[in-house]
């Protein structure tokens, strides 16, 4: 699937699937070497084990298959986390340069978005915190995702947005091979 330039392999996990099934979709992804971004859709997100979806992978993004979430993967890569650092952080943060965190004022502050659950960044996000124990970290997300996010990170400050206030919904499709591009 290609979301706004950006490819992802997609698994499906039904709510009623046996071990050997999820066993295939990890073994599938583990070795999976031309992609690096996935989607895990699952009728089910309580019964999947988060740990279970840690590959050392860009982004492995595990969601509810459910018409809203299909809905916002079309806006996966169009929230504005610019716009909401701004509003929330009065320009105190910027853009980081580390894996772990999205957004840092390189002395105590270090900032994560979620637009969906990310099981490769909340474990690099646990393992910054289990290296550095006097660092905490910020996590902006949803008020749907806040409650799951919590007992990753217990500790953690918590930004609760309304996610869709930020999302650009302009989308710019182009057809390079016959010239012609249009929006909608």
């Amino acid at each position: 699937m290609d979301i706004n330039g950006f490819d992802y392999l997609v698994y499906y996990v039904p709510k009623k699937h046996d071990k050997r099934y999820m066993a295939s979709v990890i073994y599938d992804i583990e070795k999976e070497s031309e992609y690096k971004n996935f989607i895990v859709l699952t009728d089910d997100v309580q019964n999947v084990k988060m740990d279970d979806f840690v590959f050392g992978k860009y982004r492995v993004l595990v969601l509810e298959d459910n018409e809203c979430n299909r809905e916002k993967l079309k806006y996966l890569h169009s929230v504005d986390w610019i716009r909401i650092v701004e509003d929330y952080y009065d320009n105190k943060v910027f853009l980081a340069g580390y894996r772990f965190c999205d957004y840092t004022d390189y002395e105590q502050k270090y900032v994560s978005t979620f637009y969906f659950l990310d099981p490769e960044k909340i474990y690099r996000i646990k393992s910054f915190l289990r290296e550095n124990k006097d660092r905490n970290a910020d996590i902006i997300c949803s008020a749907e995702l806040e409650a799951d996010l919590r007992k990753e990170f217990p500790n953690a400050r918590f930004v609760v947005v309304d996610l869709e206030r930020y999302v650009k919904k302009v989308r710019i499709y182009y057809e390079v091979r016959f010239g012609w591009g249009y929006l909608r």
